[in-house]
C-alpha cells in the first residue's frame, strides 16, 4: 500500500484503526501525529449508537434492581 493510501485509511479509522495503523507503520508516525494535531477526530456515529445503548441498558437493569428492592 502507497503512503498516500495508508494516510488516507488512517483519517478514515476510529481510534483502533489508527492505533492498528500507527504501530504497523513506523515510518509515518510523524505525518500521522500531525494529522492528529490538525484535525481533532470526530465520535464515530456507530460508536456514540454503542454508547448509548449500553447506558440504556445498564440504566434498565438498575431500574429492575431498584423495583425490586422497593417494591417487594
Amino acid at each position: 500500500m502507497r503512503a498516500e493510501e495508508i494516510l488516507d485509511q488512517y483519517r478514515k479509522e476510529d481510534f483502533y484503526g489508527r492505533l492498528n495503523l500507527y504501530l504497523e507503520h513506523r515510518d509515518l508516525r510523524s505525518r500521522f501525529m500531525q494529522i492528529d494535531l490538525d484535525k481533532p477526530p470526530s465520535p464515530q456515529p456507530d460508536a456514540l449508537e454503542k454508547k448509548r445503548s449500553r447506558m440504556e441498558a445498564a440504566l434498565g437493569s438498575i431500574k429492575c434492581r431498584i423495583a425490586r428492592h422497593c417494591c417487594p
